[in-house]
């Protein structure tokens, strides 16, 4: 029997050195400007089409877990925020307007 190796599919960091995802933090800002609360969030989400727990939330938040394009896009829709800003804090264009 050949061995299989084994990938993380689902998204989950194994270190915390390599978050899973690099706009939880940006979710969790946008969302707390916003008065939601995780809670809030997810039910916001689900009437827009997204069935996404509180539970997953957090962990997105927490970058924990992978977001895929099709709930971020969810996500932005419902804060009213425009996509591009969630990754503001990692792009290049970002760190030399900071210096």
């Amino acid at each position: 029997m050949a061995s299989e190796a084994r990938y993380n599919i689902v998204g989950v960091s194994q270190s915390k050195m390599f978050p899973a995802n690099v706009v939880g933090a940006q979710v969790r800002n946008y969302r707390s400007k916003a008065g939601l609360t995780q809670k809030e969030l997810s039910d916001l989400c689900q009437r827009e089409g997204l069935r996404m727990p509180r539970g997953t939330l957090a962990k997105i938040e927490s970058q924990v877990r992978f977001v895929k394009a099709c709930e971020l896009f969810i996500i932005a829709k419902v804060l009213k925020v425009p996509l591009e800003h969630f990754f503001r804090a990692i792009s290049p264009a970002s760190k030399s307007k900071s210096r």
